[in-house]
């Protein structure tokens, strides 16, 4: 049991580091990000809030609390008979599945429509200059070794592969659905 909390749990917060990219890089001091449909503004027309972002967000700020009332439920069963651990831990269990779900279709939205506004990010990456490379200059003399030609390391293999399973995946996913309608 609670190795299913804590794994949904890690599910929320993958998909929390997704909002949270998408909440500081869409501010309008920023603007490399935006969501495909952002809910409106009271105060400010024409605005478009990054809606799904905080919903995921609020998703992932109560989602560990529930893992935790698993883990608390799971201490304190005392025999085979339990005495409202094992009541506590369903009835957390229904809404932290839950909410991982949501909150997994809400990024899957958010992923899907997010609008990237690659020459503002450019834009950013050139006014930082070489400071930007700053950090990794210092990691790479204290472990005593030149820096890597890129900052980026092994990110853009990790994301390719990522992204590969994701085309699989759909294909497969599209592909199964006709066989089935054939059938």
């Amino acid at each position: 049991m609670t190795r299913l909390g804590d794994a949904l749990a890690g599910v929320t917060d993958a998909c929390a580091r997704i909002a949270n990219d998408v909440l500081v890089m869409s501010r309008p001091e920023l603007a490399e990000l935006a969501e495909g449909v952002g809910g409106g503004s009271s105060t400010m027309p024409g605005k478009a809030n990054p809606t799904l972002s905080v919903l995921v967000r609020r998703a992932a700020l109560t989602t560990p609390q529930l893992a935790a009332t698993l883990h608390l439920a799971a201490a304190q069963q005392v025999d085979d008979r339990a005495d409202g651990g094992w009541h506590a831990e369903w009835a957390t269990l229904r809404d932290l599945v839950r909410r991982t779900l949501v909150a997994a279709s809400q990024t899957r939205d958010l992923v899907t429509g997010l609008r990237v506004d690659t020459g503002r990010m450019a834009a950013t990456l050139a006014a930082a200059g070489e400071a930007v490379l700053a950090e990794q200059r210092s990691m790479a003399a204290a472990a005593g070794h030149e820096p890597a030609p890129s900052y980026l390391g092994d990110a853009g293999a990790y994301v390719d592969a990522v992204v590969a399973r994701a085309r699989r995946t759909e294909f497969e996913h599209h592909h199964g659905h006709e066989h089935e309608e054939e059938r």
